[in-house]
């Protein structure tokens, strides 16, 4: 979150001058403006959804035990050697996810 909050602050800090062109400049100045601004707003995306695929993940492992408790279907089978192997196995979509998210708002920013 406080990638995302920086991507954005600096995003707000560029704005006026991303926008406003002179006649002077070289479009490919310009050109990498937009670009610049294009990955800042794509940090903050990217950082934003990282923070939500967490949040829903936690929220599922934690209503996990009410789901084992009835015998439902949709438990997850929580046992495992690491945390990491778990998620790999239960959760790989969103673990690859919030990783892959993370990292590339990270780079973006």
């Amino acid at each position: 979150a406080l990638v995302a909050g920086a991507a954005i602050a600096s995003a707000l800090e560029l704005k006026d001058s991303c926008y406003v062109f002179h006649k002077s400049e070289d479009k490919l100045i310009r050109l990498k403006r937009k670009l610049t601004m294009l990955l800042l707003l794509s940090s903050f995306a990217l950082e934003i959804s990282a923070v939500f695929i967490t949040t829903v993940t936690n929220t599922m492992l934690l209503g996990n035990a009410s789901h084992m408790a009835i015998g439902s279907y949709h438990a997850l089978n929580t046992f495992a050697y690491s945390a990491t192997e778990m998620l790999h196995r239960e959760l790989e979509f969103e673990y690859l996810a919030s990783r892959l998210f993370f990292f590339q708002g990270l780079i973006n920013w």
